[in-house]
């Protein structure tokens, strides 16, 4: 009888040792899939990341690049929660890395928003007629205002490019009246002149208000004998006020 009881704890000894084994190797084998899935997941990751860097740096689309710059916020806070694991994770400075992010983000903004704007005014000095230079600049701006719901303030301030074009149209805009009045000027037609003298007179009060070249203009406007237009007429009254596109983004277009 005694022999059976031994026999029986032995056994049940045996069992339960046998189940404990076998719940440690389970659990063993559990956490080698799961440091295998997680250094997949880990090389994965890096290759993204490589991949987003590429893009960024070789895009010329702000669409594209704000895309990736979210995309590698993901990968490097998926990536620094793997370090702090304890996994390896082989990304020189990563907490540095990911800190930049933002500073990074602006400097290609700008990059892309300089070289855009740069190609635009290109093509806006090619053009021939004031008019025509215009409707180009209006374009560039209903452009800019499309980019400027994908760019927060803090970012990137696109209003600032957008007042500089503005003061390009203006520019424009003086430089057509006076060119219409040089025309008729020419032709020694005062009627006519007198109608865009006028234009003029009404558009400058209207944006500027400077009453020195406000006196200049309506000077000419009162003489009754042959008007003319003084030289540089179009830089004393328009450039000095308005300025050219001073910002930081300058080209000039004249």
């Amino acid at each position: 009888m005694e022999s059976v009881i031994v026999i029986s704890i032995i056994f049940v000894g045996f069992i339960y040792f046998k189940h404990k084994y076998d719940v440690e190797m389970e659990k063993a084998r559990e956490e080698i899939q799961r440091q295998k899935f997680t250094r997949n997941a880990i090389a994965n990751d890096l290759r993204i990341l490589q991949e987003t860097v590429d893009i960024i740096n070789s895009s010329k689309n702000l669409e594209t690049v704000l895309s990736r710059f979210n995309v590698m916020e993901t990968v490097l806070k998926r990536l620094i929660g793997y370090k702090q694991q304890g996994y390896e994770v082989y990304v020189e400075d990563i907490y540095n890395f990911y800190n930049n992010i933002d500073s990074e983000k602006k400097k290609f903004i700008k990059e892309l928003i300089d070289d855009i704007l740069k190609k635009e005014l290109i093509k806006t000095k090619e053009l021939k007629t004031e008019k025509g230079k215009i409707n180009k600049l209006r374009k560039i701006i209903e452009k800019l205002v499309v980019k400027k719901s994908l760019i927060s303030k803090k970012l990137f301030d696109i209003d600032i490019i957008i007042k500089d074009i503005e003061i390009l149209i203006k520019n424009f805009q003086i430089k057509l009246l006076i060119d219409k009045m040089l025309k008729f000027q020419n032709k020694k037609n005062i009627i006519k002149m007198n109608e865009y003298l006028n234009e003029l007179y009404v558009f400058y009060k209207r944006e500027i208000g400077n009453q020195q070249e406000l006196l200049l203009i309506k000077k000419i406007l009162e003489e009754n004998d042959d008007k003319k237009i003084p030289e540089n007429f179009f830089y004393n009254i328009a450039v000095k006020d308005f300025g050219y596109f001073n910002s930081e983004h300058q080209v000039s277009i004249y």
